[in-house]
């Protein structure tokens, strides 16, 4: 018997065995969902110290995150609490730093981390400065994050930055006065500790030949997760004795943005010669039915190793496929169903925007949640902060700083003089009396504004949900928009889901007023979440922040046409490079693999009152469930009838032409058109004359 099977309470199986008892030379482990990888990582550092009698100091063993590493040494001391051995996980970057440390004390240089508080200056503030420098423009949080990706990913797959496509102006010439700075100040950056750190074990042969003899074994964690760099610094150590041991899923390869670099995994035999393969083909964690559904998911990946899938659990499976017309029956049917739960459950999407309307909801009906990566990108959006300054406009209607904001993007044709002319006359009093006030106006002109004036008198008196309805259709903000989107080569799907989530998070307030301070109080309600440490909270995670867990019941939410995979994604496909589309179906396989018995998938039809396609993996969804599959409709009950208008009637719109009235909730109707839906407040259509029926 050995110190491992006397010391599991568990029975390892045979493909375990192999893998923990694998001594010298390269391997590569492939680890299924559930299959137990780390237990086998942990297991065979045991086996190296206590039966090989390896000096554990000689084992040098990497993973991708801090909280792994962390996970790693809690669960070696769990698994064998009677063992005192000194064993130590770190990930790739603590490893390189400690490298550069004791290199820079030994030539008596000292760096400072950039993202550390002991920096002279903040990385935020560093890359301000030099963009406006090069652009002569102010920096948003939109090109921070842009910049600092591309600059991360440029240096974790080793590009020349001429080789990299970037939204972002200039930058090239950016990321040269980014790097030569630092230099200039002795500071690196995180992504640094690696860049640096090859460099140091490539050119230095004395360096690299001291640490290949310090470690005899090489261990690496979620080794598809590592980039091309980290890939190359593990290789370089690995030449001496070659015992490199990786543990890896490439089926679980999700993180291509930050350089994640899969191909060294498919590809193995490219690196290291005559490579032990051993496969951990059982899931232990889900039913039969879900690892069929998702060996037929990722199966139609190209770019990946085959594997055998084998269930261990035989759970009662139940999966479904819910469809609502709307993101507030969405979120409806969520919280209903949640409430009559007694088992562990998560809330899966694609983008943090998702969670937004289901946060409001929970916190409104005070069910106990808990979120991953707090982040103010959706209050922050722009087409969030353009409906809050029509807002502003119409509830102070001399707030000069808002309307510069929107007043070339509605349909009142005016200039960038007349703004100046508002500027330069205000007196304190109405900014829309200031402009008819302006010399020399045509008649029509003044009729216009006396027009836009009236306009946003009545928006400034309507409920929220309906106001944002009469920015996008009656001032036209909706033209914008799209043409801002194509223009910009942005997401006019992304911006229409962030309209409907506002009209959703607008419907229960009644004013203006009490609709931006929900929107203030949703920032804390949020960041509370984000803190929350109850293991028992329903948890709203990305899919991305889901990887390594495990639930009773998952559901999946917002798996949108052009959102998930990504517009981007099918073009690239569409021209024949598969990587990216296929790396979000294997976020996809990530989302259905967290589940034990129970996968919900559910699909809103309509988005801010446009249709609103399916994503092309909920077809791969009802394919790999096949006759498994129950399909339900979740309709909130609502009223037939409004100001004499009843569902099924035939409208005709001024703009639109003829409809169909096919839902009514409240006092918004929505008509299907011959091209389009679209949703309006009946007060409004009434008031406007724009709609009438047609008998």
């Amino acid at each position: 018997m050995s110190i491992i099977t006397d010391s599991l309470d568990f029975k390892l199986n045979d493909d375990q065995s192999k893998a923990i008892y694998h001594n010298n030379g390269p391997a590569l482990v492939l680890a299924v969902p559930g299959s137990g990888k780390t237990t086998i990582l942990i297991c065979r550092t045991v086996h190296l110290i206590h039966e090989k009698h390896v000096d554990p100091r000689r084992i040098l063993s990497l993973t991708f995150s801090k909280a792994a590493a962390l996970d790693m040494n809690e669960r070696y001391k769990t698994l064998f609490p009677n063992l005192n051995a000194p064993i130590a996980f770190s990930t790739i970057h603590r490893f390189c730093y400690s490298v550069l440390l004791t290199y820079f004390k030994r030539i008596n240089r000292n760096y400072t981390l950039l993202e550390s508080k002991e920096s002279p200056v903040s990385k935020q503030q560093l890359l301000k400065e030099i963009f406006y420098k090069i652009n002569h423009a102010y920096m948003n949080d939109e090109i921070y994050e842009d910049l600092t990706s591309g600059i991360g990913y440029i240096k974790n797959m080793m590009l020349d930055p001429e080789d990299y496509d970037s939204p972002v102006e200039n930058f090239p010439a950016i990321f040269r006065a980014y790097e030569a700075e630092k230099r200039e100040q002795l500071l690196m950056d995180f992504d640094d500790m690696l860049t640096m750190c090859y460099t140091l074990l490539d050119k230095k042969p004395q360096i690299l030949e001291y640490y290949q003899n310090k470690f005899d074994y090489i261990q690496v964690d979620e080794c598809q997760d590592t980039s091309k760099v980290q890939h190359a610094i593990i290789s370089l150590m690995a030449k001496q004795h070659n015992n490199v041991y990786m543990v890896a899923d490439d089926d679980q390869s999700i993180y291509g943005f930050r350089g994640a670099f899969p191909e060294a995994i498919v590809h193995i035999d490219k690196y290291y010669n005559n490579t032990q393969k051993y496969l951990l083909g059982t899931n232990y964690r889900s039913s039969e039915a879900i690892i069929n559904l998702c060996d037929t998911v990722i199966s139609n990946n190209t770019i990946r190793h085959k594997k055998v899938f084998k269930p261990f659990q035989h759970y009662e499976t139940n999966m479904r496929l819910v469809y609502t017309d709307t993101t507030d029956e969405q979120v409806q049917f969520i919280v209903d169903e949640h409430k009559k739960s007694l088992t562990s459950e998560v809330i899966l999407f694609r983008n943090n925007l998702s969670m937004i309307p289901i946060a409001d909801k929970l916190n409104k009906e005070d069910v106990d949640f808990v979120i991953k990566d707090y982040k103010h990108h959706f209050f922050n959006n722009w087409c969030t902060l353009d409906i809050l300054s029509f807002m502003k406009v119409a509830m102070v209607p001399n707030d000069v700083e808002s309307f510069e904001k929107i007043y070339y993007k509605m349909n009142a044709y005016l200039s960038r003089v007349q703004l100046q002319y508002i500027k330069d006359h205000y007196n304190g009093i109405n900014l829309f009396d200031t402009l008819i006030d302006l010399p020399d106006l045509e008649a029509f002109k003044i009729k216009n504004l006396r027009k836009l004036k009236a306009n946003f008198d009545y928006l400034s008196g309507l409920k929220p949900d309906i106001a944002i309805d009469f920015i996008e259709d009656e001032l036209n903000y909706r033209q914008f928009m799209t043409d801002h989107c194509k223009k910009n080569n942005l997401s006019l799907e992304a911006q229409n889901k962030t309209l409907d989530i506002l009209k959703v998070l607008a419907k229960d307030c009644d004013s203006l007023v009490g609709f931006m301070s929900r929107l203030n109080d949703l920032k804390s309600i949020l960041y509370t979440a984000s803190t929350n440490k109850n293991p028992h909270a329903l948890k709203l995670f990305t899919m991305h922040g889901s990887k390594g867990l495990e639930f009773d019941h998952v559901y999946i939410i917002d798996l949108d046409d052009h959102i998930f995979p990504s517009k981007y994604a099918v073009d690239l496909l569409d021209r024949g490079d598969p990587k990216l589309f296929e790396e979000e179906r294997r976020l996809f396989y990530v989302a259905l693999s967290r589940a034990k018995s129970k996968l919900t998938l559910v699909h809103t039809k309509f988005r801010n009152g446009q249709y609103n396609k399916a994503s092309q993996f909920v077809q791969e969804y009802i394919d790999g469930a096949g006759t498994l599959l129950k399909t339900e409709h979740f309709n909130i009950k609502k009223e037939s009838k409004i100001k004499g208008f009843e569902v099924g009637d035939q409208l005709l719109h001024t703009s639109f032409g003829v409809g169909i009235l096919v839902d009514i909730d409240g006092d918004r109707m929505m008509i299907e058109f011959k091209d389009s839906t679209k949703t309006f407040s009946a007060d409004i259509c009434l008031d406007s004359k724009i709609i009438r029926k047609i008998t």
